[in-house]
């Protein structure tokens, strides 16, 4: 009888590591998915925002050009207009590259991809780590245990081959 009742409160203990193990992977879902998606609209916008300045610049440069054709603002010299477009090409050159070379847009899919393919496995483990909730961990025989371990152990790799597929930061 002593034996049963050690057995027993073994497999509650378990039986509790392995729903806080659960609880804590959903929590590193959630975190990680909202996260990137947080990061996907922030370089979303970064994006357009880099878009809209280089189209700014490049209106300038060609409202500066039909200044000198029509001759308006004459009173402004020939040689600060010639600086003024040298450097404006320059800033649109060198910011294009920039935008270029990070693909923000790109990393941005990238990014919403990877939150939207966590968010989805977030909800499928959701229903354990509700089971929690309902505190009827007491009951969970070492069948239950072991199959909650090979639950966690199933979702913390799928979690990770998702992580591994996109990547995290820019290798800039």
């Amino acid at each position: 009888m002593k034996n049963n009742k050690v057995s027993s409160s073994k497999g509650i203990i378990m039986n509790k590591k392995v729903l806080k193990d659960l609880e804590n992977l959903y929590k590193r879902m959630d975190t990680t998915s909202k996260t990137r998606f947080a990061a996907s609209r922030r370089l979303n916008w970064h994006s357009k925002l880099s878009t809209y300045s280089i189209v700014g610049i490049s209106m300038f440069l060609i409202f500066i050009s039909l200044m000198q054709a029509y001759q308006i603002g004459s009173n402004i010299s020939d040689k600060k207009i010639l600086l003024i477009q040298v450097f404006s090409s320059i800033i649109v050159l060198v910011y294009s590259l920039i935008i270029e070379k990070n693909d923000y847009s790109n990393l941005s899919d990238k990014l919403y991809s990877c939150a939207s393919k966590i968010g989805k496995l977030k909800q499928e483990i959701f229903p354990y780590v509700v089971f929690k909730s309902k505190d009827e961990h007491k009951e969970i025989t070492y069948d239950k245990t072991t199959e909650l371990l090979k639950i966690y152990n199933e979702y913390t790799k799928k979690y990770y081959e998702i992580l591994d597929l996109y990547e995290t930061h820019s290798k800039n």
